[in-house]
């Protein structure tokens, strides 16, 4: 994960009490108790903030419409479930994207960003090919 310029970034995931215990705190708050808590779990003698050059907290939990809401995969889920999920749907006008579409990095905005690329990638195949019928030319060499 590259965030910009070749800086590498790092992202730091809070779930459960620890996520609820961050709920309506700043990032600064939020910020110096991650590297806190990365500073002790990894042991380093060296002070992890002077290298850390920028933070950014999202706040899922905290918003109106999503709630904190999340995707999962429950226990007996299989991998056929994810890809049938993604599956369109009306002869493909129907595309579905989102980090519960893709199960390579499943939860995460990675899976919601290629999924949405994926999707993306869908949407023109099948315009181009909606295309061609109107036009009277279904072959794929043209």
């Amino acid at each position: 994960l590259w965030a910009r310029d070749g800086i590498p970034c790092l992202e730091a995931v809070l779930v459960g009490t620890a996520g609820n215990s961050f709920t309506h705190k700043s990032d600064e708050v939020i910020r110096d108790a991650v590297l806190n808590f990365m500073q002790e779990a990894m042991g380093l003698e060296t002070d992890i903030r002077e290298t850390c050059t920028d933070c950014h907290s999202t706040r899922w939990e905290e918003d109106p419409f999503s709630k904190g809401a999340y995707s999962h995969m429950c226990l007996g889920a299989l991998s056929r479930h994810v890809d049938e999920l993604r599956c369109p749907e009306w002869d493909g006008r129907l595309i579905f994207a989102g980090e519960a579409t893709l199960l390579e990095y499943e939860g995460s905005v990675h899976a919601a960003l290629f999924s949405g690329k994926n999707a993306a990638e869908s949407v023109h195949s099948h315009a181009i090919a909606h295309q061609r019928v109107l036009a009277g030319n279904t072959r794929d060499d043209d």
